[in-house]
């Protein structure tokens, strides 16, 4: 039977939101923009959403890909305050994401799950399109931090709605959160290694 070993994140940044809540209505996109088309769609949702809304919204994005972004936003940034940030050092990264509404990122087929594991390292709900993996939408189950999985605009706005009365997880509690942890996932590699030493007749000298 194979056994996954991930690429995590360290326990020490499992800093969770103090209030509980996401302070304001922040929608956070994160990292490449794989395909322009999706990231139309991705907007497209957004305004769906906040048509709906007259609370204040903030959009940021954070990643090397700002102009395509910022063209998709054009007309977004008419209704909404829109950041385009670049590249982010990773605490102010995971600060903003922290307090965010809702977490969303572009899926790339060519990609593992570092990105969606990252963002359930924060607690709060994560917005993929096009639609995630069986095995990462299995991940994000274990946490309890919502991945919806979205195939389409009006998928994205009804997510959107879903994520704002969420309470942010408490992630140093959450054991399926914890197991994510680069230390937790190490101690599966360890004992890997263990079983091929068990199966070949050695002994571990750890």
């Amino acid at each position: 039977v194979a056994t996954p070993i991930y690429s995590g994140f360290s326990k020490n940044a499992l800093m969770p939101n103090s209030s509980g809540e996401a302070t304001k209505t922040t929608i956070s996109l994160t990292g490449a923009i794989y395909d322009e088309t999706a990231l139309i769609k991705l907007i497209e949702g957004i305004e769906i959403w906040h048509t709906t809304k007259d609370a204040e919204l903030q959009f940021v994005y954070a990643g090397h890909d700002m102009a395509e972004v910022e063209t998709a936003t054009a007309e977004l940034s008419k209704r909404c305050k829109v950041d385009i940030k670049g590249y982010l050092p990773l605490e102010e990264l995971r600060e903003i994401q922290r307090n965010a509404t809702a977490n969303l990122y572009i899926k790339n087929d060519r990609t593992f799950h570092h990105k969606t594991i990252e963002m359930l390292s924060v607690g709060r709900p994560i917005i993929c399109f096009p639609g995630e993996t069986g095995e990462a939408i299995e991940i994000a189950h274990t946490t309890g931090v919502p991945l919806h999985s979205c195939s389409s605009p009006d998928e994205i706005a009804t997510a959107l709605e879903q994520s704002l009365n969420f309470t942010t997880i408490d992630v140093k509690k959450s054991t399926g959160i914890l197991g994510l942890t680069w230390q937790a996932q190490a101690k599966k590699l360890e004992h890997v290694f263990q079983d091929v030493l068990d199966q070949t007749g050695e002994k571990s000298h750890v």
